[in-house]
């Protein structure tokens, strides 16, 4: 495996962020979404707000200027509401689909464990899309349920909610 570097993530890194999210949720989420939810799914899902880059809870993986991975978390639910206290959720985890099994996607999880744990969070949450449940699962994930993730007032979307202790 090539050699990466991950850093927090910077308002400046927006463009780069958005534009993994972009390229990797269409043809990794295809197999396991409907064209039509994905039409209306992805617009929101491959957003991310420039304030979320903010504080060192969002990461890069990065080579030779590339962004191969990215993500973070947030005590923000995607719902948009405050978690409890102790609780997180990842948001935004995306790798790049041509490297994906190189472990870059593995390096950003670990970098945001380690981050939440020594910000005091007990429990991360995660809402997986289908595809991404069993990478979860090989990371220490336990899968709760499936849930609907609400994107517009017209749009679930199908997703695991999976957590991860970190006692």
């Amino acid at each position: 495996m090539s050699r990466f570097n991950i850093r927090p993530a910077a308002p400046g890194d927006h463009a780069a962020f958005s534009s993994l999210l972009s390229h990797s949720y269409p043809p990794l989420l295809a197999p396991c979404y409907a064209r039509a939810v994905l039409c209306q799914a992805l617009p929101v899902i491959t957003r991310v707000a420039p304030e979320a880059l903010c504080g060192g809870r969002y990461f890069l993986a990065e080579q030779g200027g590339r962004v191969l991975a990215a993500g973070g978390w947030s005590d923000i639910s995607p719902f948009g509401r405050a978690c409890p206290a102790g609780h997180a959720h990842i948001r935004h985890l995306a790798c790049d689909p041509e490297r994906l099994r190189q472990g870059i996607g593995r390096a950003i999880l670990d970098e945001v464990i380690r981050t939440a744990r020594a910000s005091g969070i007990r429990m991360l949450h995660c809402l997986s899309p289908h595809n991404a449940a069993p990478f979860y699962a090989a990371s220490g994930f336990a899968a709760l349920g499936e849930v609907a993730m609400r994107l517009t007032p017209e749009l679930d979307l199908p997703v695991i909610h999976m957590r991860y202790g970190l006692g």
